[in-house]
């Protein structure tokens, strides 16, 4: 199974809402249309089926990591540039591509609300397919981080209003921390309360997830893969129960341990550890996906723990709600000493 892991490979899923930006220009642009991780190509016929198209797919449709299916990190579709019209222009997320033996320099460039809010739009120029293929190559990390991070950006925008003010405020309270609880969210009672908050989205199909903790910080060596993922076994084991007294645990069988992701890098100036894997019940057929982040609090010597898990067992797609609880974590603010 191919994967890409990049440092800022994150998230989407929500209704979105317009934004507030000065000048005419912005601010009488219609929102954007088309569905959470879908990119539109660009581009005519030669260029779809020679190695321009052939890498834009490899590129684009690469599977996205951590989750218990194949999902491509976005679905790619593509329209022949005389049927780009009106209503195609205010897709989220577009990719035109220019492929002419006029042209100099091959470049690619990144631009925002073309002609809807909040969109993403890439421009790849190229004098061949070839040429065009080497600098899709060349530039990889950058373009998929880009359109990640506007996917993330806009649920990240949508989700700060639409809170849950008194989960919020229990949350500041408790752990000296900013978070946006969704309004959809609801407190869950742990075994143990003084130990985690959990929140859930719990509908008749799906249920999301969320436990924030704290823990104290003793160096690098506690935010390393296996210190987070036994700190999370024990935290998950004694807290989270199920049904014929199961319980909550990491998934690490055979063969699976290793499709475990984790990266490392900062987040608002922090030190952060991220991991991608699977959850699963003890001694009940319960199980799915999750991502944990633990942001190091080094003025208050811990570390802030959110992890968040989804159970979809009517759906094999599970990345747009990844996608979500990782918005919500990039949330994350510090408020207080503790």
């Amino acid at each position: 199974m191919r994967k890409i892991h990049i440092a800022t490979l994150a998230t989407l899923m929500a209704a979105l809402l317009p934004s507030c930006q000065k000048g005419a220009s912005e601010t009488f642009k219609p929102e954007i249309t088309g569905r959470a991780g879908e990119i539109l190509v660009v581009m005519n016929d030669k260029q779809k089926n020679d190695t321009t198209g052939a890498y834009l797919s490899y590129m684009l449709g690469d599977t996205y990591a951590g989750l218990n299916t194949d999902e491509p990190i976005f679905e790619m579709h593509t329209i022949a540039p005389p049927f780009f019209d009106y209503e195609m222009h205010k897709l989220r997320n577009l990719v035109i591509v220019n492929v002419a033996d006029t042209i100099q320099t091959d470049t690619v460039t990144f631009t925002r609300n073309n002609w809807a809010k909040p969109q993403a739009v890439m421009h790849l120029q190229a004098a061949n397919a070839q040429r065009a293929a080497d600098v899709l190559r060349r530039n990889h990390v950058r373009i998929i981080s880009f359109f990640v991070k506007a996917e993330r950006d806009r649920l990240v925008s949508y989700y700060s209003k639409h809170v849950n003010a008194s989960l919020m405020a229990e949350v500041d309270k408790r752990w000296g921390v900013s978070i946006c609880i969704p309004n959809e969210y609801d407190k869950c009672k742990p075994v143990y309360p003084d130990s985690i908050s959990w929140f859930m989205c719990d509908t008749r199909d799906f249920q999301d997830g969320l436990v924030i903790y704290t823990f104290p910080y003793t160096g690098p060596k506690c935010v390393s893969r296996e210190s987070l993922l036994q700190r999370r076994d024990i935290m998950l084991r004694a807290n989270i129960g199920g049904p014929c007294n199961s319980v909550m645990t990491t998934e690490r069988r055979a063969n699976l341990d290793d499709e475990i992701v984790f990266q490392q890098g900062s987040y608002q100036g922090a030190f952060v550890s991220e991991i991608r894997g699977l959850w699963r019940m003890d001694n009940y057929p319960m199980g799915g996906p999750f991502i944990m982040r633990a942001v190091v609090d080094e003025a208050n010597g811990r570390v802030i723990v959110t992890d968040g898990y989804v159970f979809y067992p009517s759906q094999e797609k599970k990345r747009n709600h990844i996608r979500s609880l990782e918005a919500i974590m990039h949330t994350l603010k510090l408020t207080d000493k503790k």
